[in-house]
């Protein structure tokens, strides 16, 4: 393999490391993410089928794979511009969490199970990186841990209820907690 072919197989291998973890936290807050990093990685692979297609003189698959391509074109503009406002919400909401103390360790106490879970699938992934480096699946697999981890450490709460001694009366009477 010559350095250019290694220099694209890395750049692949770091762009699927880094849509992964987009996906796996801001693609969890953004419905239209995933559909634009996904039909964009089709539009990607599909260019190289038709690059191939013509260059083996396959004009009718060549037409047939550029038709798809043009078809998927559509919603790529649409969920990628919506994507765009999306993201800025989604990071909004992080620094959000990531400035009050008690959002970040409401949401460790309650995600714990599948923090640790990620964290020592990534050690060992870590671990075993030696033997691991030239297969696309270890990039894919690191990309998804990174981002739900900062999915689950970042992500609004849900069920978060901020302390309040003003209103201490009325819980009491509640006795809800």
């Amino acid at each position: 393999m010559n350095g250019f072919d290694q220099a694209v197989t890395y750049t692949e291998f770091g762009l699927s490391l880094v849509w992964e973890a987009t996906k796996a936290s801001i693609g969890e807050v953004s419905g239209n993410f995933t559909p634009c990093i996904d039909n964009t990685t089709d539009v990607y692979l599909q260019t190289g089928n038709i690059y191939r297609e013509y260059e083996r003189q396959l004009y009718t698959e060549a037409g047939l794979s550029t038709y798809a391509l043009l078809t998927a074109a559509d919603p790529i503009i649409f969920s990628c511009y919506f994507a765009v406002f999306e993201s800025n919400l989604a990071v909004t909401m992080y620094f959000d969490t990531l400035s009050d103390w008690n959002k970040l360790l409401f949401n460790l106490a309650h995600n714990l199970g599948n923090i640790y879970d990620l964290s020592e699938e990534f050690v060992y992934r870590m671990i075993d990186s030696p033997n691991e480096y030239q297969n696309p699946f270890f990039y894919q697999r690191v990309g998804f841990m990174s981002g739900a981890l900062v999915q689950d450490l970042l992500e609004l709460p849900d069920d978060y209820l901020p302390f309040d001694e003003i209103n201490m009366d009325y819980l009491e009477e509640r006795n809800d907690w």
